[in-house]
């Protein structure tokens, strides 16, 4: 990327992001200004720096508790960050799109892609493929979102008469449980929606979409929701900030892959057509015709006592692909497919997703309480020790049942356990791995023994991990 020279001429300001969220924080305007800087002293050869462009900036999020349980329905707790992805949008005249990461020029790896604004009109699982090649997926994440923009009739690239350059700047750790996929996704359709003066969008469904069908990672809802808005999920955030929350990186990169991700939501599908068959049987025994299904498509509707009672014993450890399919049919997930030749840890999932969904509304049942005015001090501080334990066993979950492996995380939790005099109520996994969640006092009692974990995280493991706070 060559470097300009600077121009004698001020830039016109920026266009003000219209859907709120970080531009009006320090932290957001801070990289939005360093992504402006960065394009004028950079790639003045392809923005017009006399012009208006947009920029929007999306936070990156952290998994509380259930982030990795919400497309089972379940209940989640997240908060955004301090940290996000800025998008540079400006028209050009060329019917081109042509995208640039920072990020990637400063790593010494691909960092442009142009596509004909044409190409984008492609059914979306053409342009999925497409993305899948070597050095190109990182662009469907950009690019992506007026694929589906099209496709949703939220626009027609056929008569577009310009196309747009788009430069992104991104500072949420990668592949570290924090939600920088959504992060560039939303920060990406944000800046689109609005440099295109459309109406009003679902602006979480879109970006699952882009995720979904054009990226092909079968996400749930949870991350597109809290960074898109810029706010928290779960009703116990709403019910008062008595409780506060700090994430640390591990430096490790997560080991559950998208693959692993997928096999285990397929393995969760097919638990609940098992229990769904199990159920009209019962049904049929009591003279009762089963119609519909009480979970609603959801593991998460499935009280936990009646799972240990009457279904939990009914499900295989694991099963065949094709032996499912032959003896069960289909699952009803639309975006996994069950495979002839996997093995499905039905167990371990149906387990996760039950007893997970049941710890999580606990949780958030001890965090409302903790917040009414009437909680007494020292009651508060047990609701918030018993959420903390609720913590502890969810991250337990993520490693026996999920198989994630993640050995700095679980030293760090461990240390929080040992630390918990400090005012450390308990830690898990920030979604599948990178980072941990800390539920903690805002002291600096707390703040200080959480430092002290870092520096021994880094006496141990050879690297400082990085604090991240919530926005």
């Amino acid at each position: 990327m060559p470097q300009q020279p600077p121009t004698h001429r001020p830039p016109e300001p920026i266009s003000p992001d219209p859907l709120g969220d970080p531009l009006g924080a320090e932290w957001g305007a801070r990289l939005a200004t360093t992504l402006r800087q960065r394009i004028a002293s950079e790639l003045a050869a392809n923005f017009d720096l006399s012009k208006p462009m947009t920029i929007a900036v999306a936070p990156g999020r952290l998994d509380v508790m259930g982030g990795v349980t919400d497309y089972m329905g379940s209940q989640t707790i997240a908060c955004p960050i301090n940290r996000g992805t800025a998008v540079a949008v400006q028209p050009r005249v060329d019917r081109t799109v042509c995208v640039f990461s920072f990020n990637l020029f400063d790593q010494h790896k691909p960092f442009t892609l142009l596509a004909p604004l044409h190409a984008l009109i492609s059914p979306l699982p053409q342009l999925r493929r497409e993305f899948a090649e070597p050095g190109r997926a990182w662009a469907g994440y950009v690019a992506g979102c007026l694929a589906v923009l099209h496709s949703t009739e939220a626009i027609d690239l056929s008569k577009l008469t310009d196309g747009f350059n788009i430069a992104v700047l991104g500072n949420v750790p990668i592949s570290a449980g924090l939600g920088s996929s959504a992060s560039l996704i939303a920060g990406a359709m944000k800046a689109l929606i609005s440099a295109l003066a459309l109406p009003a969008q679902d602006i979480p469904g879109l970006c699952q979409a882009v995720e979904n069908q054009i990226v092909g990672m079968p996400a749930g809802p949870m991350d597109h929701a809290v960074v898109s808005s810029g706010v928290s999920s779960g009703p116990a955030d709403s019910a008062g900030r008595v409780w506060h929350v700090v994430g640390m990186t591990t430096g490790q990169t997560s080991s559950h892959t998208a693959k692993d991700y997928t096999r285990f939501r397929c393995a969760a599908f097919i638990a609940h057509a098992l229990i769904l068959e199990q159920m009209r049987k019962l049904g049929v025994a009591a003279g009762r015709e089963l119609v519909g299904d009480p979970m609603k498509g959801l593991l998460s509707n499935l009280a936990l006592n009646d799972y240990r009672k009457f279904f939990r014993s009914y499900l295989p450890e694991t099963i065949k692909g094709s032996q499912f399919l032959l003896q069960h049919g289909s699952t009803i997930d639309p975006l996994t497919r069950v495979e002839l030749d996997h093995a499905y840890p039905v167990l371990q999932a149906a387990d996760f997703h039950i007893f997970q969904a049941n710890r999580i509304r606990n949780f958030d049942a001890f965090l409302i309480e903790a917040a009414l005015p009437q909680t007494e001090p020292n009651d508060r501080q047990k609701l918030l020790d018993k959420a903390g334990h609720l913590m502890y066993a969810a991250h337990a979950s993520y490693v026996a049942e999920m198989g994630i492996i993640d050995p700095v995380s679980d030293r760090v939790v461990a240390l929080v356990r040992a630390n918990e005099h400090a005012g450390l109520y308990g830690a898990k996994l920030s979604g599948r791995g990178g980072s941990v969640a800390i539920l903690c006092d805002d002291t600096p009692r707390a703040d200080e023994a959480i430092a002290d974990i870092m520096r021994t995280i880094e006496a141990e493991a050879g690297h400082l991990p990085v604090r991240i706070d919530r926005w």
